[in-house]
């Protein structure tokens, strides 16, 4: 459904339609008012060639091999599409999309499912339920033996949705409740139990025109619910996100006014659907016209959402009364578009897309460039490389692989399935190596101690919120999750080391609720309000103090270049890479004021040398061989000090 609304272009090319969606424009030829409704909805998009091109992709910033092509299985002799993505586990993966031959003016596409074992990809048999066209738009998986496929059938005179249930052996159709008179088509699916499923897409009638539909599965029966939508004729709803049982998400296009068209939000509360769409997301001055795709990042509605305004991506950012967006800078062609999204925090989120060199209305020889952006602030984002491809390539959608924080991107290129996997940031710090440089043996002995036995204080929220990380196996809870969410996640504060336990502070003297990580140290202030009740413990101070004494660190030179910044608290300056890195990562609160100027310091890490600047709470080091936003990394502070104190 992605590719097909927005730049797709088998069926346009096949039937000499100009629009997208071939069952919608089939369906504009009954009224000419509809006609004209249509044309506005769904704007004539461009014939996309799969014949190979010459052009290589943009690239993007980051210079490390970080996304890596899978070997994806493909239909013999007909152009491959995968839409949409779902996994319960790193071991049950589904990937829909289409097939059909380019080579024959009256080729029929025919649904197309893949499945991930965990061991490799293979092309699972799925029927099709319409005599013309068949494509798969969406997919959810609970289990290998329990996942759904949604999608559309038609041709110029008949749209009807597509809705097939897998019980581990065979896929099969499923009957959806749909009225005698109308003419649906299913574009997503999710849930949140397998009793507790929503699929949306559109519904056509001759009386209504288009509007959007919204299906639910309670573990027995489908039923058609209705939208209370103020302007509910010609909407339509692209994707379905959902939650909890009471916070349910759809997203997609309505009419607005001056004969424009834009977002579309709707939250289920867990009794009534509401319209919590704005004509103009604030701080950014983007008016999105299409949302693809919605992402919830944490608690009290945190969301992104990405899509399309005029020819450019998209992306909003909500978080409480913060509202920001973004689009313009990242273009990659003349027509761009983000069709999938994934948050793995507050504040840290994945989008996926594509770009058209030459826009909408050119049909000869175009391509797509991939696009793929990033987040971990939450308002900047970065331009990532892709696997290197030739040619003709789009991404249609991303999700994170269960029990990892591997993600997994799906699309086509030149005609081909593409299936691409992303494993940690390439430039993250590498693993302590089991003979890392380290203090002195008189050192480590002589402030060696035991992990304090105690329990610790508890914190709030502890017993309502936990994630575990099987990659360190400690669990992260609470408020001290909120945090972590909140304030970069992974790539800033890196994986849990400990569980929760009590420690005296060297500052004060007092006993605090810790937990330690790869790159700080929270500490739970009880006598503090929220959200200042979570502190990060000193750090850098710390490490600055034990290596370098009084005197600090020799050789250091001030920052004087333009825009630099002097901080009187401490006496030293902040300037360049460090400066802007120091902003867009919390600043003050996250990192502390500077404590010493630049110097060239050797890591314990790697055994290289590396221009530092130390911090109240962090060590800053300028990785120059990699690209931004990695050419800024955090030493592993919280690695160091666990290491020395709880050895």
């Amino acid at each position: 459904m992605k590719d097909r609304i927005t730049n797709e272009v088998a069926r346009a090319a096949r039937s000499s339609l100009s629009t997208a969606k071939q069952a919608i424009v089939a369906q504009q030829r009954i009224t000419a008012l509809m006609s004209g409704i249509f044309a506005l909805l769904l704007a004539a998009v461009a014939y996309t060639s799969f014949a190979p091109a010459t052009a290589t992709p943009a690239a993007a910033q980051s210079s490390c091999p970080q996304w890596k092509i899978a070997p994806a299985p493909n239909v013999p002799n007909q152009v491959n599409v995968l839409d949409a993505l779902s996994a319960s586990s790193a071991s049950d993966i589904w990937a829909v999309g289409y097939s059909y031959d380019p080579n024959t003016s009256d080729s029929l596409a025919r649904n197309l499912a893949q499945h991930w074992d965990g061991k490799e990809w293979k092309i699972v048999s799925t029927p099709n339920p319409g005599p013309d066209n068949n494509y798969l738009d969406g997919v959810l998986t609970f289990a290998p033996n329990n996942a759904w496929a949604v999608g559309d059938a038609g041709n110029n005179k008949v749209l009807r949705n597509i809705l097939l249930h897998w019980d581990g052996s065979a896929w099969t159709t499923v009957v959806a409740p749909v009225p005698a008179d109308a003419q649906t088509a299913l574009y997503a699916i999710d849930g949140v139990a397998p009793n507790d499923i929503w699929a949306v897409g559109l519904k056509l009638t001759y009386a209504a025109g288009a509007e959007a539909l919204i299906f639910h599965y309670d573990g027995n029966n489908w039923s058609n619910l209705p939208t209370s939508l103020e302007n509910g004729r010609f909407s339509i709803l692209y994707n379905v996100i959902a939650h909890a049982a009471d916070d349910v998400w759809a997203v997609g296009t309505q009419p607005s006014r001056g004969n424009s068209i834009r977002d579309l939000q709707l939250h289920w509360d867990g009794k009534q659907w509401q319209d919590l769409a704005e004509p103009q997301a604030q701080g950014g001055g983007v008016s999105m016209e299409r949302v693809y795709d919605l992402a919830v990042a944490g608690p009290g509605n945190a969301r992104f959402l990405v899509g399309i305004a005029g020819r450019q991506p998209a992306i909003v950012h909500i978080d409480g009364d913060k509202k920001e967006a973004t689009g313009a800078g990242f273009r990659v062609a003349d027509y761009n578009v983000l069709t999938g999204l994934v948050a793995l925090s507050r504040t840290e989120a994945w989008a996926v897309g594509y770009g058209v060199p030459g826009g909408q209305s050119a049909k000869n020889g175009q391509h797509r460039l991939p696009l793929v952006l990033h987040t971990t602030n939450g308002s900047d984002w970065f331009g990532e490389r892709t696997a290197p491809i030739e040619g003709n390539s789009s991404l249609l959608d991303i999700i994170v692989v269960p029990g990892t924080q591997d993600l997994l991107a799906v699309g086509s290129a030149n005609g081909n399935a593409l299936i691409e996997t992303y494993s940690n940031p390439c430039a993250a710090p590498p693993p302590t190596p089991t003979t890392p440089s380290a203090p002195t043996p008189v050192q480590a002995t002589a402030t060696a101690k035991a992990a304090p036995t105690f329990p610790p204080t508890p914190i709030p929220g502890e017993n309502e919120t936990s994630r575990a990380f099987p990659e360190t196996g400690k669990s992260v809870k609470g408020i001290f999750l909120d945090y972590w969410d909140s304030n970069g996640g992974l790539t800033q504060q890196g994986y849990p080391i400990s569980e929760e336990f009590t420690e005296i502070s060297p500052l004060n003297g007092k006993a605090y609720t810790v937990q330690y990580f790869e790159r700080a140290v929270f500490e739970y202030h009880p006598e503090n309000q929220p959200p200042h009740n979570v502190l990060l413990s000193q750090l850098g101070t710390f490490q600055y103090k034990r290596k370098y004494g009084a005197t600090g660190a020799p050789s250091q030179q001030p920052n004087n270049t333009e825009g630099s910044q002097l901080f009187t608290e401490t006496g030293h300056k902040l300037g360049g890479k460090f400066l802007e890195y120091w902003r867009q990562h919390g600043g003050l609160a996250q990192q502390g004021y500077p404590i010493s100027d630049e110097f060239q310091e050797k890591s314990a890490l790697d055994g290289k040398t590396y221009l530092v600047q130390y911090f109240e709470r962090a060590v800053f080091e300028l990785h120059s061989e990699n690209q931004p936003p990695f050419d800024v990394l955090l030493s592993q502070l919280g690695t160091f000090q666990h290491k020395l104190k709880y050895p």
